[in-house]
This record gives C-alpha cells, structure tokens and sequence, in this order.
C-alpha cells in the first residue's frame, strides 16, 4: 500500500504541477505591445510541449480539465490538449504523449492576386513548390512551424502535390 500512496501522490503533483505551470502560460506577466502578445497557436504550442513534459495521459488531461482551476482559458486551449488524446489508440492511451513534427510551407500564388500557404513535410518540397511558381517573388517564402503528429497541418502536409 505504501508504493501505491506514493504513485497517487506522485499523479496528484503532477496535476497540481501542471495546473499551475498552464495558469502561469496562460496569464503571462509580461507586458506586450499591441499585436506582439502571444498568439493561441503560440499558447497551445506551449501548453503541448508541457504535456509532454510532464508526461501527462488522457486521465490526467481530464482531472486537469474537471478541477476548474485553469484560469483565463476563455478559447478552451486545455480542453484543445485534451482533445488530441482522443487520436491515439485506446490500448496506448496511458502511455501516448503528444508527438511533435515540423512541417514546412511556401507563400503561393492563388492567381487572383492573394496569396496562401501550402504545407509540405520537407523543405526540399516547399522551395520545389515554390520556385516552381512565375517570376515574381523577390525572396524565398518558406519557412517551417511545429505542430503535432495528426494536426489539421500535418495532415494537409501529407497530401499528395496534386491535391494541395
């Protein structure tokens, strides 16, 4: 009985230790000016990369997300993380962390003077795409972000060229 208080005990700080660490993320000190505040993508990133850290399962996300003690959480970025749980696998549930990949885009010509992003999973792939378009561009446009495994970016990153 006593190992099994110390693993309850141990699951227990971890949440109250993420719980805190979210609240810190999510109502940072920090004065910005105005445009420069953190976006949600930047937050929700940060909140990922926690989880990780922490090596959080679903259970724990949903004692996180019941305890109502995330403050500020207006666009439900917590429950975001949580929801992510729900891709894996039902038998790897309590052991699955969210895995991170980088994937790369190109600024792309839509042809009716806008522009749009297309994601692809190398570089090689995006200056390919890129470089592919008319004269016009004065400097490459790519670049990458981070995102995780499964992510709406990820999978149109997947997609074969001719569906992009």
């Amino acid at each position: 009985m006593k190992h099994l208080m110390r693993f309850n005990e141990s699951n227990e700080n971890k949440i109250d230790s993420y719980i805190r660490k979210a609240n810190d993320i999510l109502n940072y000190d920090e004065e910005f000016e105005q445009g420069d505040e953190p976006s949600n993508v930047d937050l929700l990133s940060e909140l990922g990369e926690l989880s990780n850290d922490l090596e959080m399962t679903k259970g724990d996300m949903e004692k996180v997300v019941s305890s109502d003690k995330i403050k500020n959480d207006v666009d439900g970025l917590v429950k975001i993380i949580l929801d992510e749980y729900d891709e894996f696998d039902s038998e790897k549930e309590e052991t699955s962390k969210l895995e991170k990949v980088v994937v790369w885009y190109a600024c792309m010509n839509n042809g009716d003077g806008s522009v749009g992003l297309t994601w692809y999973l190398s570089s090689e792939e995006a200056e390919e795409a890129e470089s592919s378009q008319d004269e016009g561009w004065g400097e490459s446009c790519i670049a990458s972000v981070e995102t995780f495994v499964g992510s709406d970016i990820h999978r149109k990153a997947q997609l074969p060229n001719s569906e992009k």
